[in-house]
């Protein structure tokens, strides 16, 4: 059950952070709300990492290489639409990561965003 509730507060950030994506002259930026991150800061002893890729996989802002999600990876039946959860490795620390798709439908953009959030393990294991 603690696993459900830590997997709320990434997807949580990680739809903040989308609705904070805005499209111009072709190109995907992303401003990101403290509060999408904020909301560690008081529940983790952990750290929180993020990422967002354009449509074409290009890293737009955040950390790069966050894991991607292993081949294979189900949507979870408590967030079926376009949520991903699973385990990784980031420098060198075990991480739980949502992998979010937004949807990007403007003039001249038409494609997927990507969105992930990771939070290293130490709160999960508390």
């Amino acid at each position: 059950m603690a696993d459900t509730a830590y997997d709320r507060t990434l997807l949580a950030s990680a739809r903040t952070i989308a609705a904070g994506l805005t499209q111009r002259d072709g190109t995907l930026s992303a401003d990101i709300p403290y509060v999408a991150l904020d909301t560690f800061a008081y529940d983790s002893e952990g750290r929180i990492y993020y990422q967002v890729n354009d449509i074409h996989q290009k890293l737009i802002s955040g950390y790069e290489n966050l894991p991607s999600p292993p081949p294979g990876t189900l949507r979870t039946d408590d967030y079926p639409a376009l949520a991903k959860f699973y385990n990784g490795i980031y420098q060198g620390q075990d991480v739980r990561v949502v992998s979010l798709l937004k949807p990007v439908t403007d003039p001249g953009m038409n494609g997927t965003a990507e969105i992930r959030v990771a939070e290293t393990q130490e709160a999960r294991k508390g």
